[in-house]
């Protein structure tokens, strides 16, 4: 079992991560489910949906439950969003392993910490492409980060897009990727109650109409 709500299981946490746990997670346990049964067949599995819609949140929280139960699996966090934090976070990767070479000018980072992955060394590791939206930026040219996602027998790879054929070119295939969609209105309602007291809630009836606010500005 990978992922689990266990409020008896402890989540420590995880060197290097960039997200605290959310103590208000709510729901996504079909999506989280998915994760955990994908990865036990393949290697790579992309979360698809609009922005906003709660990906890098359900990506957190499966790190966090998968932490708990493989503390020895390294896991490392990419965000995608620009070439500059791309390079930024594989420099940061490449500091924590210590690789030979990593600070020196002419070292290319991105290629130096994949081929370090790919060998595996031994050592399982967990890999997030988080915020992998632009097409052009990810997929173009000799040393686009496409080309230089690792495989490794020990070692996995989640992505969050917007962008269903970034996902499908990340992932290599159709049958890896898994659609994120809004919360259902139970699981809204208990996300938007969680943080206030009880004598703080709103008549069901105003907090349902939030929501539809929220959901409307969503979509736009």
């Amino acid at each position: 079992m990978i992922y689990s709500k266990d409020p008896n299981i402890s989540f420590s946490a995880i060197p290097h991560f960039p997200h605290d746990r959310n103590p208000n997670f709510i729901g996504r346990n079909d999506i989280l489910e998915a994760i955990q049964t994908h990865l036990l067949k393949e290697s790579r599995v992309a979360l698809s949906g609009i922005g906003g819609i709660g990906k890098t949140e359900i990506v957190t929280e499966y790190c966090y439950s998968f932490r708990s139960f493989y503390p020895d699996v390294s896991i490392f966090w990419i965000s995608c969003d620009s070439l500059t934090k791309i390079e930024l976070a594989f420099s940061n990767i490449a500091h924590i392993l210590n690789l030979r070479g990593h600070d020196e000018p002419d070292t290319d980072v991105i290629q130096l910490v994949s081929r370090h992955l790919q060998q595996g060394h031994g050592i399982p590791w967990l890999l997030v492409l988080d915020s992998a939206d632009d097409f052009e930026l990810l997929t173009q040219g000799s040393n686009a980060l496409a080309q230089l996602i690792p495989r490794y027998r020990g070692g996995t790879v989640i992505i969050t897009t917007r962008d269903y054929l970034v996902a499908q070119v990340l992932t290599g295939t159709a049958h890896g990727i898994l659609t994120v969609n809004r919360l259902s209105h139970q699981e809204s309602l208990t996300l938007f109650r969680s943080p206030l007291p009880n004598d703080a809630r709103l008549d069901e009836a105003i907090e349902v109409q939030i929501f539809e606010i929220q959901n409307t500005c969503l979509c736009v």
